[in-house]
């Protein structure tokens, strides 16, 4: 283990430093692939409700479900993450 003096550092590009106790590690960044469209960009992307919970999220519009919500009565779809690639159904806005 190498011990360091207290300052600035620079770090190598694409990394990320990580603190873990007494040490500092350094690893490679995270980063989300570059797609050429996202959900967020289609025009079925909505807010609804994918389960029987009480809170509403993003869903498509061309993904239904065969249910309805248990309270609201309002149907069902398939949630989607926004920042996902886009799929076979994607309509820009």
């Amino acid at each position: 283990m190498k011990v360091i003096e207290p300052g600035a550092y620079q770090l190598p590009e694409g990394c990320t430093c990580v603190k873990k106790g007494n040490t500092i590690e350094i690893r490679p960044s995270k980063k989300l692939p570059k797609y050429e469209h996202y959900c967020c960009e289609c025009k079925e992307a909505m807010v609804g409700y994918c389960g029987n919970s009480l809170y509403k999220t993003n869903v498509c519009e061309k993904k239904p479900k065969n249910r309805l919500h248990y309270k609201s009565k309002e149907p069902l779809y398939y949630a989607v993450g926004l920042k996902n690639k886009a799929c076979e159904m994607f309509e820009p806005k």
